[in-house]
């Protein structure tokens, strides 16, 4: 059994989220990989959807924000976990709409 200190278990959770090393890729991948892995980013607020995902990758402008949500589509402002709004990739909403409990 392998055993971590909170020290530890608190620098892999940074590292896990890109606070610590932004992800890679091309920005759009690299914003639909951090939303992902993230299991959705909290967008109760719009703009700090945007500083959230600006801090876990390179090169995020709110105008590009803006395009991948409104234009492109590739991520949506859906009612998620907590029954608060998220953002999610478009091709993950099935999944996680269908993995909620029906109310």
């Amino acid at each position: 059994m392998i055993r971590l200190t909170e020290a530890q278990i608190r620098w892999y959770r940074l590292r896990r989220s890109g606070l610590v090393e932004p992800f890679d890729g091309v920005l759009t991948e690299a914003v639909t990989t951090a939303v992902s892995t993230l299991a959705g980013i909290q967008a109760q607020i719009l703009p700090a959807a945007a500083i959230s995902l600006w801090n876990r990758t390179t090169g995020l402008t709110y105008a590009r924000f803006e395009e991948m949500l409104f234009t492109e589509r590739s991520l949506v402002k859906l009612w998620g976990q907590r029954q608060t709004l998220h953002l999610y990739t478009s091709r993950e909403w099935a999944l996680i709409h269908a993995a909620m409990p029906l109310e």
